[in-house]
């Protein structure tokens, strides 16, 4: 598909709530790395009263860093770039010029914040609960604990701690609704073209609470067609290891009641008829997580419930599919027997066969480019390193980025090959093995190695190609980043039919 300069690209708008929205919001990211979500300018929305968590940061970081590399290799009317690597737009809420405001680069919805080191019973005025007023005060006890870790002495500043009660006090408090983000978004989205995608756990404090508050403020006084708005909602898969000097104890039975409250609640309340499309992700069992009560601290790995959550919003912006649809990683192991999701449980999720064929893809890439960045004698020999030094060299503060976000792919994927106790851990591939073993389960076929794929009349051929196509749109020259993407873009799809 071509899009030209004028056109307006469909928008995908994600509310990623809390940590776990976080990781997902992680997830797709380096799907659309991989080349997925073309048809769709993806505005994500990261929401967390914890504006220090560990993922968020990370998180945002990555997409900030994402929008970095796209910016510089792509624009919108430069068409011929379906399903290459980078090629989907990444957009904060703010930066759209019809906001007729000073841009803003972030990803994450900017909360009126508490004053610093106010407590839970600071916000409900405990302490001047006296007098004719003391009963109240009799009341709050009942209903919040009150020893020195109990709930009325929580530190709002960390957020809520996946404490439901108390994110539905401060939900109420800072109100999501009167943000310019939130605002501006019901000001721009085209709710006949457009679609939304509310995603978070419904078992954390911040995520069962916020998905419930982003539905109830898109419900209210708009008339957003059902179709276009997907809930994916992540049943309980962690569980924080118990430390009670921290006040984390019994996670197991609080995150399954929390669950199972907030489904009820979602069905009961006419929320779940207001959307068109439910997912729920799951698996059996838990993987267990070192405690942290907010912060840098928190900052968990990757898990394949999360990536299982970012194939199922892809599926849902490719093909708009509507009702209810169940995935449990669970059911997959118990098919086929075994602890590691192999390439043929993949294929049972959705978009398994594509998304493994772009992971499997930019991997390959990955593992070049860091090659190639270091100056490995093989790469520096092939026809392809000397075409580009000569005559399209990289911008190093391009290279740095890139090298940036190629580490955090690596990592990511070592994180989802090695879940804990390789509880559904991702086996698709041998991230640290040589490059023509590292798929798992496949070997590649050819003789020599992937340095020599591009023949001489290979490259000649694409690049004027693309030279064509960019005199056509006017341009003078092509961009020597956005040419690098797209030759490792081709080459991989070459390498991949290799393996067998």
């Amino acid at each position: 598909m071509k899009y030209l300069i004028f056109c307006r690209m469909d928008k995908l708008y994600i509310f990623a709530i809390g940590g776990t929205g976080a990781r997902v919001m992680r997830s797709l990211t380096m799907l659309m790395a991989a080349g997925e979500l073309t048809d769709y300018e993806v505005v994500p929305i990261l929401i967390d009263y914890d504006v220090v968590n560990g993922n968020l940061d990370h998180t945002h970081w990555l997409m900030q860093t994402y929008k970095a590399i796209h910016e510089k290799t792509y624009d919108i009317g430069n068409g011929m770039h379906n399903e290459a690597f980078f090629c989907s737009p990444l957009s904060p809420i703010m930066g759209f010029p019809q906001n007729n405001a000073v841009g803003n680069n972030s990803f994450v919805l900017e909360m009126p914040t508490f004053h610093n080191d106010m407590r839970v019973r600071d916000l409900l005025g405990y302490h001047n609960l006296v007098g004719n007023e003391y009963s109240f005060r009799l009341l709050l006890d009942s209903l919040f604990t009150t020893d020195n870790y109990g709930e009325l002495n929580q530190n709002l500043c960390v957020g809520f701690k996946g404490n439901a009660k108390i994110a539905r006090l401060g939900y109420a408090a800072l109100k999501i609704q009167d943000t310019i983000e939130f605002r501006t978004f019901l000001n721009i989205i085209d709710p006949n073209r457009d679609k939304v995608v509310v995603v978070g756990s419904t078992f954390g404090g911040t995520g069962s609470v916020g998905i419930l508050e982003i539905l109830r403020q898109l419900r209210c006084g708009h008339h957003f067609p059902i179709n276009n708005i997907a809930t994916v909602l992540l049943e309980p898969y962690f569980l924080p290891m118990e430390d009670p000097a921290l006040g984390v104890v019994d996670c197991h039975s609080v995150f399954i009641k929390r669950s199972k409250d907030f489904f009820k609640f979602y069905n009961n309340s006419g929320l779940a008829d207001f959307v068109g499309t439910t997912y729920k992700i799951g698996m059996d069992g838990f993987v267990i997580y070192e405690s942290a009560i907010g912060g840098q601290m928190q900052r968990n790995r990757a898990h394949s419930v999360e990536l299982l959550s970012a194939m199922a919003i892809c599926e849902y912006a490719r093909t708009g599919q509507q009702g209810l649809f169940e995935y449990n990683l669970g059911q997959l192991n118990l098919q086929f027997g075994h602890d590691l999701i192999e390439m043929n449980d993949f294929y049972h999720l959705p978009g398994g066969l594509r998304i493994y064929e772009s992971l499997s893809r930019l991997l390959l890439v990955a593992r070049f480019y860091k090659e190639y960045s270091n100056g490995n004698q093989k790469v520096i020999q092939s026809h392809f390193y000397r075409e580009m030094q000569r005559h399209f060299p990289i911008d190093p503060s391009f290279s740095k980025i890139l090298d940036d976000i190629v580490n955090d792919f690596l990592s990511w994927v070592e994180e989802l090959s090695c879940c804990i106790n390789n509880k559904f851990g991702l086996g698709l591939f041998n991230v640290n093995d040589p490059m023509d073993r590292m798929i798992r389960g496949r070997q590649y076929v050819r003789h020599g190695i992937f340095f020599h794929l591009f023949a001489h009349d290979i490259i000649g051929d694409y690049i004027e190609k693309m030279n064509m196509h960019y005199h056509s749109l006017r341009y003078d020259t092509i961009p020597s980043e956005l040419l690098f993407l797209k030759l490792l873009s081709k080459s991989s799809r070459s390498i991949f039919q290799q393996f067998q």
